[in-house]
């Protein structure tokens, strides 16, 4: 009899539960997912005007005037030492970025004679390269570096490029046209 009056008050019990418990309720935790994906921004410039917009934007950055051309009319130095043009770059890369500079000598050619130079020395931000009646672009310098530390927001960055080409050789050149390169590349190693 007692076996019969246990397993009765067991079904009552589980019977009961049954009749009284909510199907309605659920109150566990809850959660979703929050995601956005935020694009890389990595842009340089050659331009007129040094880029001060406070805080910077891809949106103002673009406005910047490009300049592809310095016309040399004398020796020494170059817009009354003032800069000829400025190196500017915005970026969020969180690893950081650098923009090394190259340059070229003003070289004039003519059929049947030897090449003719004019060198000169660009400087940015410090940095400066001196040509040496070379053609190609091996003497880089770095001057612009965010690798070290890299970047936590978007940044801008706008030096002032100036030249001085060499007196002396441009005084006693022969004629012609003379074309140099100055070139400045974006890296992230």
């Amino acid at each position: 009899m007692k076996k019969k009056l246990v397993a009765l008050l067991l079904v009552l019990a589980v019977v009961s539960f049954g009749l009284f418990a909510n199907p309605n309720q659920d109150t566990d935790p809850k959660t979703f997912e929050v995601k956005t994906v935020v694009q890389g921004v990595n842009m340089m410039r050659i331009s007129d005007a040094q880029y001060t917009q406070n805080p910077p934007t891809p949106a103002t950055f673009k406005t910047l005037n490009p300049v592809a051309l310095h016309t040399v009319t004398a020796g020494g130095s170059q817009n009354s030492g003032n800069p000829i043009a400025w190196i500017s770059t915005i970026s969020n890369s969180r690893a950081g970025y650098k923009v090394n500079m190259t340059a070229t000598a003003m070289k004039s050619t003519l059929e049947g004679a030897s090449a003719a130079y004019i060198n000169y020395t660009v400087t940015v931000g410090g940095k400066s390269i001196t040509t040496e009646n070379n053609d190609t672009h091996n003497n880089a310098v770095t001057v612009i570096d965010t690798k070290t530390g890299g970047l936590a927001g978007l940044n801008a960055v706008s030096l002032g490029i100036t030249m001085v080409v060499n007196e002396g050789q441009f005084a006693s050149a022969v004629e012609g046209t003379y074309t140099g390169e100055v070139k400045f590349e974006w890296s992230t190693t």
